[in-house]
C-alpha cells in the first residue's frame, strides 16, 4: 500500500503539471492586405509610385513589370510612396505588397502603369541660327539685341521638334533665355561677355554653343576729336550682282559668289576732314569744311594716315576690305537686300549728282543703312584695301584681293555721279593708288 500511494501521487502530481502547460489549440494569424489603391507619376527621368495605407503594416515593398515581364522586387519603403530612379524605356506597371513582421501580402492586384518615351537628341540634332540656319560654335550678338536658335538637322537644316528639350544660359546676367523649354529659343543679350547656350534632352543629352554679347560701337578720340566704329557681326553673303541688281550690274559685278566674312569694326561714316587734320597736320579737300568729307587723298595718303592713326590710338586701324565694305554696305545680318546702302530709293541715303549741287555734303545727313552706317552710298567713293582683280564663282573666306595688279578699289559712288554707282555691288572706278580726286575720301575699318 505504500508504494502504490507513492506512485498514485506521482501519477496525480504528472497530471496536474500536464494540465498546465496546455494552453489550448493555435491561433492562425491573421493575413495583412494588399494596398487597393496604387498610382505613379513621370517625374522628370523618375517614377513616383505612391499607393494607399494598408491598416497595421510596417512597410512596403514595390515590384515592377517592363512591357508585359515577370514582375521583381525593385525596393521598399516605410512610407507611402516610392521613386523609381532607374526606369525603363517603354510601359512601366507597378504593384505593391505589404509587409507587417515576417508576414507579407500578396501582389496589390491594384497596378500603376506609365509609358516612358523619351525625347533624345538624334545623332544629327545641332543647334542652328533661325535667321541663316547657320552652324557655328560661337554666335555673336549686340547688346540689346535677340539671337533665335532652334534645334535641327546638321545635314537638311531641318527643325526637330523636341518639346520637352530644356534651355539654360551659364551666364543669366549676359544673356537670357525664353522660353525655357520647347525646339527653339530666343537669346536676349544684356550685358557684354560669354556665356553657354544649352539644350538637354530628358535622357540628359545636351548640345551648347557660345554666345558672345559685343558692343554695337566703339568711340574713339584723337586730340578732342571723335569718331564711332560701329560693329559688324560677322556672317555669308552673295557678293556681285544679286538679284536687286537687275540691269544696272556691269560686268565686274559676275558672277556673284558666296563668301564668309569674320567679325570686324567699320566706320560709321566716312573720315572727316577735321579728323585727317588732326591727324596729318593739313587737309587736302577741295571743299573745305570740318564735317566734310576728305577727298583729295590718294591710296598709299590713306596708308600713311592710317600708320600715324595706329600710333595715336594704338590700334590697328585699316580700309575695309572690298568684301567687308561690301557687306557693311549691304546690312550684314540685318541686310533687307536693298539696291543702295539702306534704300531702294537712292535719294534716301546718298548725295549724287542729281541732288548735290555738284560738291560734298557734311556726313551722316541722309538715312543710314540696316547697321547704322551712313554715305556708304554717294558723298565721295571710298578706298578699299584689296587690289582690283576678277571675281570668281566659288566661295571665298575673308577674301583680301589679288596679290598683285597695279589698280586698287574704291567704292560706294560720289556726288559726281549718277545712281548707278553708288548701288551696293558696283565696282567700276578702280583706280591707282596714286591718284587723287575731289570725290574719293575713306572710310576706317578695325578688325575685332
Amino acid at each position: 500500500m505504500k508504494h502504490f500511494a507513492i506512485i498514485t501521487t506521482a501519477l496525480v502530481i504528472g497530471l496536474l503539471c500536464s494540465c498546465n502547460d496546455d494552453d489550448g489549440p493555435d491561433t492562425p494569424t491573421k493575413p495583412i492586405s494588399a494596398p487597393t489603391n496604387v498610382n505613379a507619376e513621370i517625374n522628370g527621368t523618375k517614377v513616383l509610385v505612391y499607393w494607399s495605407e494598408v491598416e497595421s503594416a510596417d512597410s512596403y515593398e514595390i515590384f515592377r513589370s517592363v512591357e508585359g515581364s515577370d514582375y521583381s522586387l525593385i525596393g521598399t519603403s516605410v512610407k507611402l510612396q516610392f521613386m523609381d530612379n532607374n526606369p525603363v524605356d517603354g510601359v512601366n506597371n507597378y504593384k505593391v505588397k505589404s509587409r507587417k513582421g515576417t508576414s507579407v501580402s500578396s501582389l496589390s492586384t491594384a497596378t500603376a502603369s506609365v509609358n516612358l518615351v523619351y525625347e533624345t537628341f538624334a545623332q544629327n540634332a545641332v543647334i542652328l541660327r533661325s535667321s541663316d540656319k547657320a552652324e557655328m560654335l560661337n554666335y555673336e550678338i549686340l547688346k540689346g539685341d535677340k539671337l533665335g536658335l532652334y534645334i535641327g538637322n546638321s545635314s537638311t537644316k531641318e527643325s526637330y521638334s523636341y518639346k520637352n528639350a530644356c534651355w539654360t544660359s551659364s551666364k543669366p546676367s549676359v544673356a537670357q533665355v525664353d522660353p525655357l523649354m520647347g525646339n527653339s529659343v530666343t537669346v536676349t543679350a544684356l550685358n557684354y561677355g560669354t556665356t553657354t547656350i544649352t539644350a538637354t534632352d530628358e535622357k540628359g543629352g545636351k548640345r551648347d554653343v557660345t554666345v558672345t554679347v559685343v558692343e554695337k560701337s566703339a568711340e574713339f578720340t584723337v586730340d578732342g576729336v571723335s569718331f564711332t566704329m560701329v560693329y559688324v557681326t560677322g556672317g555669308t553673303f552673295t557678293m556681285g550682282a544679286t538679284s536687286e541688281q537687275g540691269g544696272d550690274a556691269y560686268s565686274d559685278e559676275f558672277p556673284a559668289h558666296n563668301v564668309t566674312l569674320s567679325s570686324y569694326y567699320i566706320g560709321e561714316c566716312e573720315v572727316t576732314q577735321m579728323l585727317w587734320f588732326t591727324v596729318m597736320g593739313s587737309n587736302p579737300s577741295k571743299f573745305k569744311g570740318g564735317n566734310l568729307p576728305v577727298e583729295q587723298v590718294s591710296w598709299n595718303d590713306c596708308q600713311t594716315f592710317i600708320t600715324k592713326l595706329n600710333q595715336l590710338t594704338c590700334k590697328n586701324f585699316r580700309l575695309p576690305t572690298e568684301a567687308e565694305w561690301e557687306y557693311a554696305a549691304r546690312g550684314g545680318d540685318k541686310s533687307k537686300g536693298y539696291k543702295y546702302a539702306g534704300s531702294n530709293t537712292v535719294e534716301q541715303v546718298a548725295w549724287t549728282y542729281a541732288n548735290s549741287g555738284e560738291k560734298t555734303h557734311v556726313v551722316k545727313q541722309k538715312s543710314p543703312n540696316e547697321l547704322g552706317l551712313y554715305d556708304m552710298s554717294g558723298n565721295v567713293f571710298e578706298w578699299c584695301r584689296d587690289r582690283y582683280g576678277n571675281y570668281s564663282s566659288s566661295s571665298q573666306t575673308n577674301p583680301s584681293g589679288p596679290s598683285s595688279g597695279s589698280n586698287r578699289v574704291t567704292r560706294g559712288g560720289s556726288w559726281s555721279l549718277d545712281a548707278t554707282y553708288c548701288r551696293v555691288s558696283n565696282r567700276s572706278n578702280k583706280r591707282t593708288p596714286t591718284i587723287t580726286s575731289d570725290y574719293i575720301g575713306l572710310r576706317l575699318a578695325l578688325p575685332k
